[in-house]
């Protein structure tokens, strides 16, 4: 098949594109049309935005990102911002009981803001982040990034994207528990 035949079947390239080159999230259970398709054609994506000198990410859970090892410095204040709140969320869910791996199922609201605020305080506050509206905003950029779904006013859910805040406060937990065992382990 001739290179112009593999890009005429993808229909939902422009789209696509700027999307993932805004920093945005391509989910599955939001983005359908364009996830089945680059489910589909994930070579030809990988291979094109390669050309162009992006780094194609596919998740088989359901979320594509174009990766960067340096993110820009308004993106990575609002990632370390987003990334505390995912945490202070996680860590609400966890002591509730809930199972982290099913946070799609989370309803995020006002109220369950203001728990994680108050259980949070003073994390949250180190990042500017100790007013509802600080949260709230926080919460449009998960919607603005792809982490999370409005679901009506002041309600959210969360996406698939989330499984990459999820895996590394998995594998920082891991690393703890490791260090952990290693000063008992020496203890005299």
């Amino acid at each position: 098949m001739s290179a112009l035949q593999q890009l005429a079947k993808l229909d939902h390239l422009r789209d696509l594109f700027a999307t993932l080159n805004r920093g945005r999230h391509v989910n599955r259970l939001q983005d359908g049309a364009w996830w089945n398709e680059l489910d589909r054609e994930q070579d030809t994506y990988r291979s094109l935005f390669a050309l162009l000198g992006y780094q194609l990410e596919i998740d088989p859970r359901g979320f594509a990102w174009f990766h960067t090892e340096e993110p820009a410095a308004n993106m990575a204040n609002k990632t370390r911002k987003l990334a505390l709140l995912m945490l202070a969320l996680f860590e609400r869910k966890a002591d509730q009981g809930m199972s982290l791996t099913r946070f799609h199922e989370w309803l995020i609201d006002n109220a369950l803001l203001e728990e994680v605020q108050k259980e949070s305080q003073a994390m949250l506050e180190a990042e500017g982040l100790a007013s509802s509206d600080a949260l709230v905003a926080t919460m449009g950029s998960a919607v603005s990034y792809g982490f999370a779904a409005q679901d009506g006013p002041g309600r959210w859910r969360l996406l698939p994207a989330a499984w990459r805040y999820l895996d590394c406060f998995e594998a920082l937990a891991a690393e703890d528990e490791a260090a952990a065992s290693v000063l008992e382990d020496d203890a005299p």
